[in-house]
């Protein structure tokens, strides 16, 4: 086994281990807003991690490039889906908007 080979096994090994500690770490948080935070982060860093484990260890091919397309897009939809799931949340739970703070008193009389 190369030096490339077991960087990439340990990125990807790296990745798999941060996806598996949020999947069972995250119903721990009680808020939803909480939740999807948790996972868009690590969901962008675990893919981030493993593709580029992937990429490294292959070498300098092609299909790193593909490779690069797939984390920038999944770096650009994951944050986006969870963004819009949690304003749906905010949105529809009235109690919500008493866990949260608002970001100035000029925002406060706008809610």
């Amino acid at each position: 086994m190369s030096v490339t080979e077991l960087i990439g096994s340990v990125l990807m090994g790296l990745g798999m281990v941060i996806m598996v500690l949020v999947t069972f770490n995250v119903f721990r948080l009680d808020f939803v807003i909480n939740r999807m935070h948790l996972t868009t982060m690590a969901d962008s860093l675990g893919t981030l991690l493993i593709f580029l484990g992937a990429a490294v260890s292959k070498g300098l091919q092609l299909v790193d490039l593909k490779l690069i397309l797939i984390i920038t897009l999944q770096w650009i939809t994951s944050p986006v889906c969870g963004h819009m799931i949690t304003q749906l949340e905010y949105a529809v739970v009235h109690d919500l908007r008493e866990h949260t703070v608002p970001i100035s008193p000029e925002r406060e009389e706008e809610l």
